[in-house]
């Protein structure tokens, strides 16, 4: 008996932090525009490598030289990318909406969010947008609190579980 009012005053404790972490109405950090991996000249090599056999299985099997033109501007144009570094953002989010540097996102054009935390590489708020053109937008945590924001986050949407995509899991495998 002892021991269930004990675990009963715990979650008595645990709601009552809980209560004072959802009356931030506020909060704001900088995060880099998206997870970068530093990449060293083996990770180029292989990289070209790799498109190279890709192309060379377009050339023999498929013959087309449009096919061919537009495979080696992707993989031009992937190099580039891979070489970016990341921006560094101005995030916050508030009783009007989420504000990512200069643009506002009020919670009504916001269908839903997620927070995939697996640090130390994945720790990033998804938000679910009820744009057709633009369904989800990632936004980097940082090194912010995960809780604080999910409480400020469930006053004004609804949380929605998201699974990853494919090409985002072999992308971070990868390193892009």
């Amino acid at each position: 008996m002892a021991q269930n009012q004990n675990i009963e005053n715990d979650n008595q404790k645990n709601i009552k932090i809980e209560d004072k972490k959802s009356n931030i109405e506020r909060i704001e950090w900088q995060a880099p525009e998206f997870l970068y991996y530093e990449k060293n000249s083996k990770w180029y090599f292989c990289f070209w490598i790799f498109f190279a056999l890709i192309l060379t299985i377009f050339i023999l099997f498929y013959r087309s030289l449009m096919a061919i033109i537009l495979f080696a501007i992707f993989s031009i144009v992937l190099y580039f990318y891979s070489r970016q570094k990341p921006k560094i953002i101005n995030y916050s989010i508030g009783p009007t909406g989420i504000k990512i540097n200069d643009i506002l996102y009020p919670y009504e054009r916001i269908e839903s969010f997620w927070i995939l935390y697996f640090p130390p590489t994945v720790k990033e708020i998804v938000l679910k947008m009820k744009k057709s053109f633009m369904t989800y937008l990632k936004i980097q945590l940082g090194n912010e609190n995960p809780v604080v924001i999910r409480n400020i986050l469930l006053k004004y949407i609804p949380e929605e579980l998201y699974e990853e995509r494919l090409i985002d899991i072999i992308a971070r495998i990868l390193k892009f």
